[in-house]
């Protein structure tokens, strides 16, 4: 093969590199492009509901923390200042109110500046708490079915009911779901679904809803035991 033959071959293999560079160059651009547009499309709602998927998730794992710490779960808030009761839950009742923001050193609220409610089994919220006979009353239902869990956190939405950072209860701006009424009040059972209309009476529902998961706690405190 003759010299300048060889170099035809060469210079056109560097076009064919070049061009695959160039293409995968393109190609990411693209994709950069496709994500910010995704992001900058995203609506005010959206991203106030990922707020509070976030700050709920801070907060599970806040009140888990606080678990290794203290040997217990926190006692709810009963006010807007986010500091846990004093005085010990003696019922369900009694350890429903506010999520203890304070006192787990978090931010208040969720992504509509409501205050995340935040519902206790009274023997997880206390000294000395035995992981292996008490038991949680914490009962989720709607879609798959779940064990009862020690602590539930529950954010209101954007409609119906929901309490401010000042305390202050919020009017709805929807017609109130009968689901979200219930959860309003709950102590031990709560609902959890996908945000839409309710089945029964077609009335919005957006509650969003998470717990503590009772193994999680378990294995968690049972670690730290172990390396005391």
């Amino acid at each position: 093969m003759s010299t300048s033959a060889a170099e035809r071959r060469r210079g056109a293999a560097r076009r064919r590199q070049r061009g695959a560079v160039l293409l995968l160059m393109l190609l990411v651009m693209m994709l950069g492009a496709s994500a910010l547009l995704m992001s900058l499309a995203a609506t005010p709602s959206r991203q106030r509901e990922q707020r509070t998927l976030q700050a709920m998730a801070d907060a599970r794992e806040a009140l888990i923390g606080f678990a290794l710490r203290n040997g217990r779960l926190p006692r709810p808030a009963t006010s807007a200042d986010g500091d846990e009761r004093s005085a010990e839950c003696l019922n369900d009742t009694d350890c429903t109110g506010f999520l203890p923001w304070r006192s787990l050193g978090l931010a208040p609220g969720d992504g509509w500046d409501h205050l995340l409610r935040y519902s206790v089994t009274p023997a997880f919220a206390r000294v000395p708490l035995d992981l292996d006979s008490a038991l949680p009353t914490k009962q989720v239902a709607g879609g798959a079915a779940q064990p009862p869990a020690p602590a539930v956190i529950l954010s209101t939405g954007a409609r119906n009911y929901g309490v401010s950072l000042l305390g202050i209860p919020q009017a709805n701006e929807a017609v109130s779901s009968a689901e979200e009424a219930a959860n309003a009040v709950a102590s031990v059972r709560f609902i959890r679904r996908p945000a839409g209309n309710d089945v029964l009476d077609n009335q919005a529902f957006d509650d969003l809803v998470d717990v503590v998961p009772l193994r999680q706690l378990r294995q968690r405190m049972a670690a730290v035991a172990v390396r005391r």
